[in-house]
């Protein structure tokens, strides 16, 4: 079994500099995430962790990385607070409709501090990137996916150290994450 969480830890500590760390355990039993099969290493992680933020500098101070898991008991409310943001930006009625429909299946599982987060999308079970300013920047990357399944993604985002890439578009291929990139390989 992996503990994907504190395998990270080791790494920062050998590597880069911690600079928040924010880690509560918890004791739950799980069989499955909003309908999901997961194995045995995601099992743990949302069996074990309540509460798990990690941020990561280099030794000269540049932002490496952050993790801001949503535990279990938080995914319903991270949804409804998504569905809120939503009603309150998107026009429902008009060309937005298709981010509005999504939206309304997405559950963040990660969020990132500029508002960005990874969901795991109600409809297939695939890990999708929700992008705060789905409108407002250069690409849209809305919906892009980063992995076909929480184990997918626990799995190939942990072979690239929890990076926090900022162009997911160069990272990722029509299933997720691909670790063979030549992005990928600058984390690995």
């Amino acid at each position: 079994m992996i503990d994907y969480f504190s395998e990270q830890i080791e790494f920062i500590k050998s590597n880069y500099l911690i600079s928040n760390n924010i880690i509560k355990n918890c004791k739950t039993a799980l069989t499955n995430v909003l309908g999901f099969t997961i194995d045995e290493n995601v099992k743990y992680i949302y069996e074990h962790y309540d509460e798990f933020i990690l941020s990561w500098f280099s030794n000269e101070g540049k932002y490496i990385g952050e993790i801001q898991f949503v535990p279990f008991r938080r995914l319903m409310q991270e949804h409804d607070n998504l569905v809120e943001i939503m009603t309150e930006c998107y026009d429902t009625e008009l060309d937005e409709f298709s981010v509005v429909k999504d939206i309304s299946d997405w559950y963040p599982i990660f969020q990132f501090t500029n508002g960005d987060a990874f969901c795991l999308d109600l409809r297939d079970g695939h890990v999708v990137l929700y992008e705060h300013e789905v409108f407002e920047s250069g690409v849209n990357l809305h919906g892009l996916t980063i992995a076909t399944s929480l184990n997918d993604l626990f799995d190939k985002w942990s072979k690239i150290h929890f990076a926090d890439v900022y162009n997911w578009d160069e990272i990722c291929n029509e299933e997720g994450i691909d670790i063979h990139s030549e992005l990928a390989q600058k984390y690995i």
